[in-house]
């Protein structure tokens, strides 16, 4: 192919991706920022916090698991290598098992306070 075609279909694709945006009726589409937090109560605004955080923590803690499989996979008979995987493994189970009865200690507890 030459330069030409290619350009001549990469406008045609172009219009083809971008024409139902195009088309689209503005007042039918409706964005809300997650960012707005509309409440008065402190029980949901702390409730957003500890979401937040334990969603970070559960992430990194997910993270570290596939590290510790990755190490553990790539050992290569390397019976040091095969330890720390495994050991990485286990603790970032134990670390996702915390945050998990975290969350649950944490809701039931702001459940009772502010019912």
């Amino acid at each position: 192919m030459n330069i030409k075609k290619i350009l001549i279909l990469a406008i045609i694709f172009s219009f083809l991706c971008w024409a139902p945006i195009l088309a689209a009726d503005p007042a039918v589409i409706k964005l809300d920022n997650p960012l707005t937090i509309q409440t008065d109560s402190p029980a949901v605004l702390i409730g957003y916090v500890i979401q937040a955080v334990l969603s970070i923590v559960g992430g990194i803690a997910l993270v570290m698991m596939v590290y510790g499989g990755f190490q553990w996979l790539t050992a290569a008979g390397n019976e040091e290598k095969v330890k720390s995987g495994t050991q990485t493994m286990l603790w970032s189970a134990i670390g996702l098992i915390l945050v998990f009865s975290s969350y649950i200690i944490a809701k039931t507890v702001l459940g009772v306070i502010y019912g």
